[in-house]
C-alpha cells in the first residue's frame, strides 16, 4: 500500500492500443469531415475550431518542460491505455508532503491559447448551436484563469443538447467559486437529461473504494438508489456549509470529460473512455512534462500529466458507507493511505484530520454530546500548507473564523434532503496557543436530537482554503449487561451492545477523559479511593467539559475520568463500582502463545470499590461522578479503560475508552 498525496499519468508501456469500445468518438488530426446536419459553411467553421484545437494541444506539448524517465513498474494501476501512479512515502505519510509541483506556462503556449480562444470565440458566435465549440471555449477560457468570461459564453449557448448550456453554466460558476448557483445549475441541468444519462452522471461507481464497487455492481433498482445517496450525503465534505461541494465537483468533472471528446489530447493520442474515468477520479491535471530518456529513442518522447496538488480522498471507508459493522472515525479520514479517486472539493478544499475525544451523555431522550479537540501543528519551519506557500496566505487571524458540530440522521429514507442538525451548544470555549495569540483548540458540550447519527467537529479557514474535520457515528448511550460471572471482569471477553438505555433500566455513560485538577485524589494499581469517587456541588458534566481532554493519545501521567450513571429508580444506598486498565494490543504470536498457554494472560490493572450514594442524587436524575487514575506506569501502546458499575439487586452497566500513551504527547 502506498499513501497518496498526488498523482501523474503516462502513456502504459506498448504504445497506442487499440481504442476502448466505450471510448469516445475519437479526432484524427487533418481533413474533418463535414457533420451531415450542418450547411457547407458552418461545417467548414466546425473544422477550423477543431484544428485549431489540436494544433494547440501539439505546441503545448512541444513546449513542456522535460523530466527524467519513470520506471513502467511504479504504475499503481493501469486505466486502458494509461499508467497512473499515486505517490507517497509510505504506510506513514508525510501529512504536510506538497506533491510533485510542475512549471508554470511559458509565453509560448500563453500567446497560442489566446489565439485558440479567439478562434473559438469567431466560430462560436456563427455557429451558437453546436455543444462542441462552445464547449471548448468555456474550457479554455477556463484552463486561462477567466472563468468571468467563461461564465459569459456559457450563457451565450444556444445547443439544443438536453441539460448542455446548463451544465457549461454550472462548470463556470464552480470555477468562480460560486458553489450555491453551480449546485443550483447542475441540478436544473441533470433534471434535463434523459434517465439513463442522468444516472450515469450521479453514479458514484469510479470514486469508492473496491468493496463499496462491488456492493453498488452487485444492487439494483431502490436498494441501489438508496446506496448512492448514502455516499452521497456521508461522503459530503462540510456539512457546515450549505452545498455538498463533493457533488458538485464531480458534476463539474463529469462536464469536463464530456467537453473533451472528440478532441486531441497533450498525451498524442486523442480522447477516449480510459482518460474520462481518470478525469473523473482525479480531476484535470495541473501540468504536463516530457520524459527525457537516457537511452535511444524513435518517436516524440512519452508525456507526463501531473495531478492537482493537495488533493484528498473524501470517500468514507467501505465500513462507513454498507453499515455491515460499526464505522470508527478514521473510516472517513481523508489522510487514508490507498485512494480510488482524489478532490480538491469547494472553497475549502484543504481538509485534514481534526484531533479530538467526543463522549456521549444523555438528557432524557436527546443526545448530549462533549467534545474537546486541537489542531495538528505544521512541522517547524515547514514552506508549504498543502502545496501553498505560507507568504501568499493571509496573516494568522486570532481565532479561526469558523467551528461547528453538525449531525445527520445516520440512515434517514430514501429521497432525504434535510438540513444538518447544527446541535444546540450549551456549553464552548477555546483553548489558546501556548506563548502565543491564535486558538490552538476548542471545547463544546451540545445538545441534539435523538437517535443513531453522523457526528461531523468541523473548523474551516476559508479565506486559507483549509480546515479539519473529525467524524464518527454516535449513538445513544450504551449500557451492557455483564455476565455475573468473574470472568466477566477480564477485559478480553468483554463486549458491548448498542441498545439505548431504557427508561429505569441502569446504564452508564461514555467515560470522558479529564486533565488533570492539582487537587485531585489519584488512585493506582489495585489502589481503591480513600472516601469513594470525588464528588462536590460542582459536580457536572457542563463544569468539567472545559477540562476535556482534546485527544485520546496521552503522555504517561494522571488523569481524571467523569462519567455519569442512569436509571437510579429507587433510593440506592451504595454502587459498586470496577475500574480496568489494560492493553488492548495483542500480537499474533501473543494470542498463540497464550492460547498455547505458554505465556499467561496480560493482567489489567484493577481497581474495585463501594460507594455511598447521596440523599438527592437519585432517583430520577444522572449521578455524576469523576476519579484521578495515575496511568504513569502505562507503556507506550494501546490501552483500554473499562468501567462497570453494579447494583445489590445484580444489574450491571459499563463503559470502555480506548487510549494512546505516547511519551512524547504533551
Amino acid at each position: 500500500m502506498i499513501a497518496v498525496w498526488g498523482w501523474a499519468l503516462l502513456l502504459a508501456q506498448g504504445g497506442l492500443a487499440a481504442p476502448d469500445p466505450g471510448a469516445a468518438s475519437a479526432l484524427v488530426a487533418g481533413p474533418v469531415a463535414h457533420p451531415a446536419h450542418l450547411p457547407a459553411d458552418s461545417a467548414q467553421l466546425l473544422g477550423d475550431a477543431r484544428t485549431a484545437q489540436a494544433r494547440f494541444e501539439r505546441l503545448r506539448i512541444r513546449n513542456a518542460p522535460y523530466t527524467w524517465g519513470w520506471s513502467q513498474g511504479e504504475c499503481t494501476e493501469r486505466v486502458g491505455r494509461l499508467c497512473l501512479q499515486l505517490s507517497g512515502t509510505g504506510r506513514e505519510p508525510d501529512p504536510w508532503a506538497t506533491g510533485r509541483q510542475v512549471e508554470p506556462e511559458g509565453e509560448t503556449v500563453i500567446e497560442a491559447r489566446a489565439e485558440l480562444l479567439e478562434e473559438l470565440e469567431r466560430v462560436a458566435r456563427e455557429i451558437p448551436g453546436d455543444p462542441w465549440v462552445v464547449g471548448q471555449w468555456v474550457r479554455y477560457l477556463g484552463e486561462a484563469g477567466d472563468w468571468k468570461d467563461a461564465l459569459e459564453a456559457a450563457r451565450g449557448c444556444r445547443s439544443t443538447r438536453p441539460g448542455w448550456c446548463d451544465s457549461l453554466e454550472a462548470l463556470a460558476a464552480h470555477g468562480l467559486g460560486e458553489m450555491d448557483e453551480a449546485e443550483r445549475l447542475h441540478r436544473r441541468a441533470i433534471e434535463q437529461m434523459d434517465p439513463e444519462e442522468r444516472e450515469a452522471r450521479l453514479d458514484p461507481e469510479w470514486l469508492v473504494d473496491v468493496e463499496t464497487w462491488r456492493a453498488l455492481r452487485d444492487l439494483d433498482g431502490a436498494e441501489r438508489d438508496a446506496l448512492v445517496e448514502r455516499i452521497w450525503r456521508r461522503a459530503n465534505p462540510w456539512f457546515s456549509t450549505p452545498v455538498n461541494e463533493l457533488w458538485v465537483e464531480h458534476l463539474s468533472r463529469h462536464t469536463r470529460a464530456e467537453i473533451r471528446e472528440g478532441t486531441r489530447t497533450p498525451y498524442g493520442f486523442n480522447w477516449g473512455r480510459d482518460l474520462a474515468q481518470i478525469l473523473v477520479r482525479f480531476g484535470e491535471e495541473s501540468g504536463f512534462e516530457r520524459i527525457r530518456e537516457t537511452s535511444l529513442q524513435l518517436g516524440p518522447p512519452p508525456v507526463i500529466g501531473r495531478g492537482q496538488v493537495g488533493a484528498r480522498f473524501l470517500l468514507p471507508s467501505a465500513r462507513a458507507l454498507l453499515d455491515q459493522e460499526a464505522p470508527e472515525p478514521s473510516d472517513f479520514s481523508t489522510e487514508g493511505l490507498v485512494a480510488r479517486s482524489l478532490h480538491r472539493a469547494g472553497v475549502t478544499h484543504r481538509i485534514r484530520d481534526l484531533e479530538a475525544q467526543v463522549a456521549r451523555f444523555q438528557r432524557g431522550d436527546s443526545l448530549l454530546v462533549a467534545a474537546a479537540w486541537r489542531y495538528p501543528p505544521p512541522p517547524e519551519g515547514h514552506e508549504y500548507w498543502e502545496g501553498v506557500a505560507a507568504d501568499t496566505l493571509p496573516p494568522p487571524r486570532p481565532r479561526l473564523p469558523e467551528s461547528a458540530l453538525l449531525l445527520q440522521p445516520w440512515d434517514p429514507p430514501l429521497g432525504w434532503n434535510g438540513e444538518h442538525e447544527r446541535m444546540r451548544e450549551l456549553v464552548r470555549g477555546s483553548r489558546p496557543v501556548a506563548g502565543g495569540e491564535g486558538e490552538a483548540g476548542g471545547y463544546a458540550l451540545s445538545l441534539g436530537s435523538p437517535g443513531t447519527k453522523l457526528l461531523s467537529i468541523e473548523v474551516r479557514e476559508p479565506e486559507r482554503a483549509r480546515g479539519w474535520r473529525y467524524r464518527d457515528r454516535v449513538v445513544p448511550v450504551s449500557h451492557r449487561a455483564a455476565e455475573s460471572s468473574e470472568s466477566s471482569e477480564s477485559l478480553e471477553s468483554s463486549g458491548s451492545s448498542e441498545t439505548s438505555g431504557a427508561p429505569g433500566q441502569l446504564s452508564v455513560s461514555d467515560l470522558l477523559l479529564l486533565e488533570i485538577r492539582p487537587d485531585a485524589e489519584i488512585v493506582g494499581r489495585d489502589e481503591p479511593p480513600s472516601d469513594g469517587v470525588i464528588t462536590d456541588s460542582d459536580g457536572t458534566i457542563e463544569s468539567v467539559v472545559p477540562r476535556a481532554a482534546p485527544s485520546l493519545r496521552l503522555a504517561p501521567a494522571p488523569v481524571e475520568l467523569a462519567w455519569e450513571v442512569y436509571g437510579l429508580g429507587e433510593p440506592v444506598e451504595y454502587l459498586t463500582v470496577l475500574l480496568e486498565v489494560g492493553s488492548s494490543e495483542r500480537g499474533v504470536f501473543r494470542r498463540l502463545g497464550e492460547a498455547l498457554r505458554i505465556v499467561g494472560a496480560r493482567t489489567p490493572t484493577r481497581i474495585r470499590w463501594e460507594e455511598r450514594v447521596e440523599v438527592g442524587e437519585a432517583p430520577g436524575s444522572p449521578l455524576f461522578r469523576r476519579l484521578g487514575v495515575d496511568l504513569s506506569d502505562l507503556s507506550s501502546g494501546v490501552h483500554e479503560l473499562r468501567l462497570e458499575v453494579s447494583l445489590a439487586n445484580g444489574e450491571r452497566a459499563e463503559a470502555t475508552l480506548r487510549i494512546e500513551i505516547d511519551p512524547s504527547s504533551d
